[in-house]
């Protein structure tokens, strides 16, 4: 791993000037709105402001050089294991040195080589400490999560969360990513990048490459090689043709200008255009070409294919308004990163209960992204030209047309109590991966319904769908579990999957997260804060237990100054 490289060559003092007048502005207005929002994105019991405050702390150590001398986690490799389950892509990198392992048994970590020079005492506290820092702006869930160092036969590893789908810029080049689902991951990467611009830290290299992607397709900040302190003094990059499709065109006139918040929202707005179109910007274009482009207040095309719906239209809309608005030629003119924010955290909370298949990824050009999309079949195919049979008396087809209903139809089954054609449809879907099919077998086969009873196997596949972020199947999961909570590993994933449930907005599990903090109960520290929280979002979904205890504990969860 590279320096953070929080402080390098010093701008002009009437630039700084300036740029700390923009940051103040930015600076206070961030921290006014994060008093606001709700801190359950922290993955620790720890205020927001406080972890804000340690990193501020933390900053100014590392850039004045004083202080105590801190150092990062030190992981044994007796704590690292090999995945139980081996997979092709336990390898990464060009060297394939980069490797996935278990970390205490059951957390996925990647294993990075790093190397720290102990001879350099003074580069290596300094990298110490940039680790440290590192390791606490973990704690914002949209950060790729430090664990720590780790010794690996003789060699210093750094030991990171895994993310499954390796960056955002692999996963849209092997999958298209739905509408809705992109506005999830636009919004949660705009929640990183404001927590760090409270923390008064900038990323400093906003591009889809630099974003992981788990599992449950969620997104992770990661590669923090150009980061630093907002206060800290300018950076001159090197690599410039890497990152200049991105850049803002202040910092193309003048490399050494300094880096403002306004720097960072242009880059954001580069980075959600190429989300959203799922191409590098610019693509094939040399530094020269993108520069004089950019400088001549040119941007990239805006035009979409066909809407499927309403919700698609609406995203559209919303992803080019921020994208045209954080664009914008003068850094003063461009969007601020609460109005940024706020734009589309209000959409995401608008289509939060979105089904599942319309948030997973999808085969390589199911979606018509910019309006170039051709049809599958020509219109010279669809009236019949060029697909006559060949003349033979007794002519058959040698395999059966696919006629299979398709899953929404299978569900409608199932609500009219068609429960053998539902199962047929499910049983299909799921064997073709849909991870919602596989929920609904799960469902059938843990009650008997209209096939023989197997819980053993509803509760595989309820893991299965659980894994791959489908709500209904986290609670139902956690509720397989419910006879063994006198273990501790039990426990633990019981509660770590009703968690994940009450996160997506299932109200049964938003109401037993909430009894069960508000009341101690399952050994779970006691919470009344975070208790009344889940019990409220449970409430505000019509809940009958839950507005029931909230009604005995006289609070009122209509009101939101009793939140």
């Amino acid at each position: 791993m590279k320096d953070l490289n929080f402080t390098l060559a010093v701008s002009n003092e009437e630039q700084r000037r300036y740029d700390n007048e923009c940051l103040m502005d930015d600076v206070a207005e961030m921290k006014e709105f994060l008093q606001n929002i709700d801190d359950g994105f922290i993955n620790t019991n720890q205020m927001m402001n406080t972890v804000i405050e340690e990193l501020r702390l933390m900053r100014i150590s590392l850039e004045s050089g004083k202080g105590p001398v801190t150092k990062p986690k030190q992981i044994a490799q007796s704590d690292l294991t090999d995945p139980l389950i081996a997979d092709d892509s336990d390898f990464r990198g060009s060297n394939k040195k980069i490797v996935r392992k278990s970390y205490k048994t059951t957390i996925n970590v990647a294993c990075i080589p790093f190397v720290l020079n102990e001879m350099d005492q003074e580069g290596y506290d300094r990298k110490d400490k940039q680790l440290v820092i590192l390791s606490k702006l973990s704690e914002c869930t949209n950060i790729l999560k430090f664990y720590g160092l780790a010794n690996l036969d003789g060699l210093n590893h750094l030991v990171v969360e895994w993310a499954q789908y390796g960056t955002l810029r692999e996963t849209y080049e092997a999958y298209d990513i739905p509408w809705t689902r992109k506005l999830h991951i636009a919004t949660d990467i705009c929640r990183a990048i404001t927590f760090l611009h409270s923390a008064e830290i900038y990323h400093h290299d906003l591009r889809c490459e630099n974003v992981m992607l788990t599992d449950h397709l969620e997104p992770k900040l990661a590669n923090f090689e150009y980061a630093r302190g907002a206060s800290g003094t300018t950076s001159s990059i090197g690599d410039l043709m890497r990152i200049v499709h991105w850049l803002a065109p202040e910092k193309m006139i003048d490399k050494n200008t300094r880096y403002t918040a306004k720097c960072e929202i242009f880059s954001f707005g580069m980075l959600l255009w190429e989300l959203t179109f799922e191409v590098s910007p610019y693509q094939g274009w040399d530094m020269d070409k993108v520069q004089a482009h950019v400088l001549q207040g040119k941007r990239e095309k805006i035009t979409f294919g066909p809407a499927a719906n309403e919700r698609e239209s609406d995203i559209q809309k919303c992803l080019e308004y921020v994208i045209r608005e954080a664009w914008k030629q003068k850094p003063q003119c461009r969007i601020s990163l609460l109005n940024l924010f706020n734009t589309l955290e209000r959409l995401q909370t608008k289509y939060k209960n979105v089904v599942e298949q319309e948030l997973g990824l999808l085969p390589q050009k199911t979606l018509d992204l910019d309006g170039t999309g051709t049809p599958i079949f020509s219109d010279a195919d669809a009236e019949g030209e060029g697909m006559e049979l060949p003349e033979c008396e007794n002519f058959t087809l040698d395999f059966e047309i696919d006629t299979m209903i398709t899953l929404e139809e299978g569900i409608n089954a199932h609500k009219n109590r068609d429960y053998e054609k539902a199962w047929k449809c499910f049983e299909y879907h799921a064997l073709n991966g849909s991870a919602c099919a596989k929920h609904w077998m799960g469902y059938y086969l843990w009650g008997g319904r209209s096939v023989e009873k197997n819980q053993e196997e509803a509760a595989r596949l309820f893991k299965e769908a659980a894994d791959k972020g489908i709500h209904d199947a986290q609670l139902r999961y956690a509720f397989t579990l419910q006879k063994s909570l006198g273990k501790k590993k039990e426990r633990d994933e019981f509660i770590k999957y009703l968690t994940l449930a009450a996160d997506g907005g299932n109200s049964t599990a938003q109401f037993n997260l909430g009894d069960a903090y508000t009341n101690g109960k399952l050994n779970i520290p006691k919470d009344e804060k975070k208790g009344l929280h889940y019990l409220k979002l449970s409430a505000l979904q019509s809940h009958p237990n839950a507005v029931k205890l909230l009604g005995k504990m006289k609070v009122d969860f209509n009101n939101e100054e009793s939140t």
